[in-house]
């Protein structure tokens, strides 16, 4: 095995912290999320679990019961999560790549960016206009570690767009 240089040495440190942070703060959405919801279904479980698969109003109640403000809590906290892990996927995907040279990784990491900004749409909640939409585009880009970001919008952004 190559030794490795210290733009990798920087690559595999950032993935492993956010790995950390991943870990960390999955400990605390689950501490966050409530254990105990409403009236719901046998076998769901956990009442996020519940909640994830409701279609209905009723449905959203029946899982969260009485406990409105901490599953509240636990979505809003779940966002960090989302964006921690996104990250420790692109950082594994590029450092992976970096190491190797595999075309695959690279693709990887393109599709972790994707994740990321759609990720990041769906949390930031459903855009009022394209320009909102673009910034969380760029932010989950940003946030991953991208540095292009003007190749970003003409490369990746016009194909998800379904201009290309």
């Amino acid at each position: 095995m190559r030794p490795q240089s210290a733009e990798e040495r920087a690559i595999w440190m950032r993935c492993f912290w956010a790995g950390v942070l991943t870990l960390i703060l999955g400990a605390i959405v689950l501490a966050i999320f409530p254990s105990e919801g409403g009236n719901y279904p046998i076998g769901y479980g956990d009442p996020v679990i519940a909640f994830e698969f409701a279609t209905t109003p009723a449905e959203v109640q029946a899982a969260v019961g009485s406990a409105t403000q901490a599953m509240r809590n636990g979505t809003f906290s779940d966002f960090f999560f989302i964006l921690a892990f996104a990250v420790f996927m692109i950082s594994f995907f590029h450092g992976a790549y970096k190491q190797t040279s595999l075309q695959f990784y690279k693709f990887m990491t393109a599709i972790a960016f994707i994740a990321a900004g759609d990720v990041l749409a769906q949390e930031l909640g459903t855009a009022s206009s394209e320009a909102e939409a673009q910034a969380a585009w760029d932010a989950g880009y940003l946030l991953g570690g991208g540095a292009n970001l003007s190749a970003f919008h003409s490369t990746i952004l016009p194909c998800e767009s379904g201009s290309q």
